[in-house]
């Protein structure tokens, strides 16, 4: 059973379900909310929540057969990125053709996965069953794996299951109130402005992927399509109000390009020691502080009618991913800062995951509700996620600081990342798993 109609919930199910393994098995999908119509996408307004799709992420969709139907709605891939300092000179350029890849990553709106799962999952009805307006009442989980968890709904239903699989979001019922698990939380004190753009790119090309830190928070133009893109930019709160419900358009749009193209905060300091550092040091190796300049930034034409809106950034972390007859995937066991771009695609992994656990399970003929055969998924994923985790939170403490040596140290840092391939490959290589 998978709590949690998402898409990681639904991407979960449909993964279960395209598994010949797991054939024999019955999955039950309960969403509290309402089913939705399909939309036309041909005609419908890009979408404020979008997700940023690594190729790993795109592998474990279309092995279930979920990728071809986000295609035959609406993606768009971009095949670099361009990341940057709002107090400095020091930038980095990632571009998949270094590691011969055609694209970085795929921008698709969260709505588009969870329909095209959805679909999928009808596809699979046979060992697939989706329960909408579904309220849980109780759920009990055994102490030992001699007994199956127990799920009672609020029409009287009692469903008997060997895995309860909680993909019901950061404020998850099943981690909570019925496994008891208390997270570690951190408050960054940044909430996300979300907005659909009409954008004007260099060349007329919107393939690329703006990031720039700046001291209230990163701001990321994600490339939508040929002249649209979508904003996340993490900043205070009181920011992010005005941004949201003052501005007027005109201003919201004015906002942006000053955000992104402002270069009046440079610390001076910083710059003058950087122009030092780079003139010795390219007579000993000549091009090792050379960074790739973008010579021209994109810029912001108009904002979508009703796309800007709000919300807080918070650290989740659960110590615990499972429990008998009990696992968590998703915003359920974690939830990170979006400057990464990596929220999605740690439930996708944690998905894929479990499948793996669930699929040992059976080619031994293993209970998969079992302590036993769920530990080691969560061993795994909790090194994975542990490590982002702590890169995510570094990286949001090092870029809050207007501190001056702290400055210079990361955009040496960056400079020097930037120019040495094998480093960077390795960046690049990570961020598209």
């Amino acid at each position: 059973m998978v709590v949690g109609g998402g898409m990681v919930g639904t991407s979960a199910a449909c993964a279960f379900g395209s598994s010949a393994k797991l054939s024999h098995n019955n999955i039950i999908v309960l969403e509290t909310a309402p089913e939705q119509p399909d939309k036309d996408w041909n005609a419908e307004p890009f979408e404020n929540r979008v997700s940023s799709i690594t190729p790993g992420s795109q592998r474990f969709l279309d092995s279930m057969g979920v990728w071809e139907k986000i295609v035959s709605r609406r993606h768009n891939p971009y095949k670099d990125m361009y990341v940057w300092d709002g107090l400095s000179s020091g930038n980095i350029y990632l571009n998949s053709a270094d590691l011969n890849h055609s694209s970085m990553a795929y921008m698709v709106e969260n709505t588009v996965i969870v329909e095209s799962c959805m679909e999928r999952a009808r596809e699979l009805n046979t060992n697939i069953q989706m329960q909408f307006n579904a309220k849980i009442k109780d759920v009990q989980l055994p102490s030992t794996s001699s007994e199956l968890a127990t799920v009672h709904l609020d029409d009287g239903d009692v469903i008997k299951t060997k895995l309860v699989v909680g993909a019901d979001g950061p404020n998850s019922y099943i981690r909570s109130k019925v496994a008891h698990i208390e997270t570690a939380d951190y408050d960054y004190k940044q909430w996300a402005v979300v907005a659909t753009l009409q954008m004007k790119c260099p060349g007329n090309v919107n393939t690329t992927a703006w990031q720039r830190f700046l001291p209230t928070g990163p701001i990321a133009l994600l490339p939508m399509s040929e002249e649209v893109s979508s904003l996340v930019w993490s900043t205070t709160k009181e920011q992010a109000m005005q941004l949201v419900k003052e501005n007027t358009e005109e201003e919201f749009v004015g906002r942006i390009n000053d955000a992104i193209s402002n270069d009046n905060s440079h610390d001076t300091v910083v710059g003058a020691v950087n122009d030092t550092i780079s003139k010795l040091l390219s007579v000993v190796q000549p091009g090792l502080l050379t960074s790739r300049y973008i010579s021209h930034l994109p810029s912001v034409r108009g904002v979508q009618e009703k796309s800007r809106a709000m919300f807080p950034l918070q650290l989740k972390h659960s110590p615990q991913y499972v429990k008998t007859r009990m696992a968590l995937i998703g915003d359920a066991a974690h939830r990170i800062h979006p400057m990464a771009g990596l929220g999605v695609n740690l439930g996708f992994g944690d998905a894929e995951r479990l499948l793996q656990s669930l699929e040992a399970s059976a080619d031994v003929g293993n209970d998969h509700g079992c302590l036993d055969e769920l530990l080691s998924y969560e061993t795994d994923r909790q090194r994975h996620v542990v490590a982002v985790v702590g890169a995510t939170t570094g990286l949001h403490h090092l870029y809050s600081t207007s501190a001056t040596p702290l400055v210079l140290l990361r955009t040496l840092g960056l400079h020097a990342t930037n120019n040495f391939n094998p480093v960077k490959e390795q960046i690049i290589k990570y961020a598209m798993q």
